[in-house]
């Protein structure tokens, strides 16, 4: 326990997620050893609908009780995820930092605002990037990602709401053999990290996303930003199911296949 970072209000500024998951880790993990990842994520779930009602009811002290007991769950079910031996819980296994989900899904710009970028510099004459891609598309991308990481000059504002109302709709067009997108943008998480770009304290991460959805947040109501909070806890949701459910027809059980389904998982928990 002596190597466990004490989190006091004087200096939970300079603590970074991380070390919230590792003391939350700590604390419950008598109880974790008598509960399974699903388990764990269905409290999350439970008090995901506490945050909704609590919004809609006007409560602003249960809303912040609501979200405190969300994240501790949701840091348990990251910690289950990396500690358990438990049969049931090795699909779910993941090493990585929540910093590093996180980082991973948003390095200094929003994912779909970045499949864009890097889809007009793929498909110059294709915008829905349809066409066959080669081995020196792929190279050519990943030098420019370098270029982009050493000109980095902070978090890029998003442009999906002045290019189209509907971003989802135009990250539809990745969503079928979007792996390529992925990859790149994990390479790109990892160039910013080596320069030194990633955030490491929890108001740098804030500030991060301040700057990025700017746009985006400003507008919205606290009723809807409660509403986005239960859509992305059910794509987890959904992506946990994923992790255990094949049909041999479409895509049956492959190392490959189970490794992209986790990494679906990671991309998802990132926007929780």
């Amino acid at each position: 326990m002596n190597d466990i970072p004490k989190i006091y209000r004087s200096t939970k500024n300079e603590a970074g997620i991380d070390n919230y998951l590792q003391e939350a880790s700590a604390i419950w993990s008598r109880d974790r050893e008598e509960r399974c990842v699903i388990d764990l994520w269905l409290n999350v779930i439970a008090h995901t609908f506490h945050v909704v009602k609590n919004v809609r009811l006007n409560q602003p002290r249960f809303v912040i009780d609501s979200l405190a007991d969300t994240t501790m769950y949701l840091f348990s079910f990251l910690a289950q995820c990396r500690d358990s031996n438990k049969e049931i819980d090795h699909i779910f296994h993941s090493d990585l930092k929540p910093s590093d989900i996180i980082w991973n899904k948003h390095p200094g710009i929003c994912p779909t605002c970045f499949d864009s970028k890097i889809s007009k510099f793929l498909h110059p004459n294709n915008p829905k990037g349809n066409e066959q891609l080669t081995l020196c598309h792929l190279r050519a991308a990943e030098s420019h990602l370098v270029r982009w990481s050493q000109a980095y000059l902070g978090p890029s504002t998003c442009e999906c709401v002045s290019e189209s109302s509907f971003p989802d709709e135009r990250h539809g067009f990745f969503r079928k053999g979007d792996h390529y997108l992925i990859n790149l943008r994990l390479e790109y998480a990892r160039l910013l990290k080596n320069f030194g770009h990633k955030p490491s304290s929890f108001p740098e991460f804030e500030n991060m996303f301040m700057k990025i959805f700017q746009n985006s947040y400003s507008t919205f109501s606290l009723e809807k930003i409660a509403f986005f909070l239960l859509e992305e806890v059910g794509e987890v949701t959904e992506a946990i199911k994923d992790c255990y459910t094949y049909d041999d027809q479409i895509e049956p059980w492959s190392p490959r296949a189970a490794e992209g389904r986790n990494r679906k998982l990671q991309d998802e928990i990132a926007d929780v």
